[in-house]
C-alpha cells in the first residue's frame, strides 16, 4: 500500500475511533441528578463533573408551550439522558437551545 493510502486508511480509523468516543457507547454511566432550581426550572447535574470525560451541567426551563435547554453535553450518550431526563419533565417540545461558549463540544 502506498504511504498515501495508508494515511488515508490511519485517518479513517482515527475519525472512526473518535466517533465512537464522542458517541459515550461503551463508557460506564456516569451519576448525576435533576434538581428543582424554581418553578419549572430543572438543573441536569453531574454528582462527579470532572470524571471522564469532562462534561458541564445543563438547565431546562420549561415555559407554557416550549421548553429551553441551556447546554446539550459532550456526549451523544449524555444528551440522550438528559433528553430521557427531560421527557419525563414535560412531553412540551424543546423549542431553544443554548450553549454557552465556543469550544467544540457545546456546538
Amino acid at each position: 500500500m502506498r504511504s498515501s493510502g495508508r494515511s488515508a486508511v490511519y485517518g479513517f480509523l482515527a475519525a472512526a475511533s473518535l466517533a465512537g468516543l464522542l458517541s459515550g457507547e461503551g463508557l460506564p454511566p456516569k451519576a448525576y441528578d435533576v434538581v428543582t432550581l424554581a418553578d419549572g426550572v430543572y438543573g441536569f447535574v453531574w454528582k462527579d463533573p470532572l470524571e471522564n470525560p469532562i462534561e458541564g451541567n445543563a438547565l431546562f426551563v420549561v415555559n407554557d408551550r416550549d421548553v429551553l435547554v441551556v447546554d446539550t453535553g459532550v456526549l451523544s450518550s449524555s444528551a440522550r439522558r438528559m433528553a430521557s431526563e427531560l421527557r419525563k419533565l414535560t412531553a412540551k417540545p424543546v423549542r431553544y437551545v443554548v450553549n454557552t461558549h465556543w469550544h467544540g463540544d457545546h456546538h
